[in-house]
């Protein structure tokens, strides 16, 4: 039969292995427990392992909480703190509740969930990585909910590689990179899990990243939905990459440097959305950016509530010329903070709107824009379509 019990108050210091291994079969209550020190993980769930941990302080260990191969246990109510890894590992099949915990000052990825592992976790202060907060990819699920994740080194929240993730209710803010980022990765010459991802990013509040609000990368399709993005990102959403696709819509995107930009083989659906008092561009579609944008409202944008801006055709030049131009046009993005790698090998997106040249090009239908203009220089306005848009 399955071990139960309860560990209650005891100081788990400096093991040469896990601090605590709950295996198949068991499920004990862990109440109120110091675990610190060890080599592995502080708390290691395996093969089935179950049971309560409930209220311990984790701290300082290689891993905080490790569930594998099947685990399922409730984790509530616990500091997961100053881990040199993570704070949370999810993976193998493996589910668990999160309700509540504290997981912050990890050295990587404060929860990290690959290869099928789908935990259900709300409630919970994700905060102060010195690296991501939430990072899902490799087959990767999980339902995150009304968690709080701010203030992490880089991206809030990262999502890649085949993950169908939902993120929904939660407020994130205060990410080094930016708020959330989806994206998939080249082809693995060497057959390894890459690709796309599907994640559902819903009814957030998405707020004062540095950087991009909501990034959607290449061989991404995302449905990002109900959203609030605001609080003066570069992008409120930035779609780039081969293949990055998807729908945005119905998202309130306030306040931003600019509200959507669409570059670089992007191609989405943008519907629904309210773009409001950005100080740039409400929706800026250019250097090879495509997309459909359908019944929104963009309004009140400094600049130009929308501007496509294709690429100028142009004399032959040298391999030179054009590495050095690349190298400029690379440099300009970088300091906007909307550089992201793009597959040059991939032939370009097939999709409602592309031409299949590659060539900026958008479908704009049924939006409502007003106001628009007047910001510093005075110009600007309804809608601008310049060098070559289509």
């Amino acid at each position: 039969s399955g071990g139960l019990g309860i560990a209650h108050e005891n100081e788990v210091v400096g093991s040469r292995w896990h601090g605590i291994v709950v295996g198949a079969m068991a499920a004990p209550t862990l109440r109120h427990n110091t675990i610190s020190g060890c080599k592995k993980a502080g708390v290691f769930f395996v093969d089935g392992g179950a049971g309560e941990l409930l209220e311990n302080d984790v701290q300082k260990n290689h891993v905080g909480v490790e569930l594998k191969d099947d685990a399922e246990p409730v984790v509530k109510g616990n500091k997961i703190h100053h881990q040199k890894m993570g704070g949370v590992w999810v993976y193998k099949e493996s589910k668990g509740t999160f309700e509540g915990n504290e997981i912050y000052a990890n050295g990587k990825a404060a929860f990290r969930v690959y290869e099928w592992g789908d935990p259900t976790v709300t409630g919970n202060r994700i905060h102060g990585g010195k690296a991501g907060g939430l990072l899902v990819y490799e087959m990767g699920a999980g339902t995150f909910v009304d968690n709080e994740i701010s203030g992490n080194k880089t991206w809030n929240v990262e999502i890649k590689r085949h993950a169908t993730t939902v993120l929904r209710g939660n407020r994130i803010h205060g990410g080094g990179l930016g708020g959330v980022s989806i994206h998939g990765e080249p082809d693995d010459p060497e057959g390894g899990m890459l690709g796309g991802s599907t994640p559902t990013v819903e009814a957030n509040d998405i707020y004062s990243n540095v950087g991009v609000g909501v990034h959607i990368g290449m061989d991404a399709t995302p449905t990002v939905r109900d959203n609030t993005i605001r609080g003066g990102h570069r992008a409120g959403v930035l779609v780039s990459g081969d293949g990055a696709k998807g729908s945005v819509v119905g998202n309130t995107i306030d306040g931003n440097d600019d509200g959507v930009v669409l570059r670089e083989g992007a191609c989405p659906t943008v519907e629904g959305n309210t773009i409001v008092n950005q100080r740039r561009r409400g929706v800026l579609v250019c250097a090879r950016g495509q997309g459909l944008v359908v019944s929104n409202e963009i309004v009140d944008s400094a600049e130009w509530n929308v501007e496509v801006r294709g690429e100028k055709e142009e004399a032959a030049e040298s391999a030179e010329e054009a590495a050095a131009k690349l190298a400029k046009k690379k440099e300009a993005y970088a300091s906007l903070g909307m550089l992201v790698p793009v597959n040059k090998e991939a032939p370009p997106p097939a999709g409602l709107i592309t031409d299949q040249s590659g060539a900026t090009s958008v479908t704009l239908r049924k939006n409502a824009l007003r106001g628009g203009g007047g910001g510093g220089g005075g110009g600007g306005g309804g809608m601008l379509l310049t060098d070559c848009a289509r």
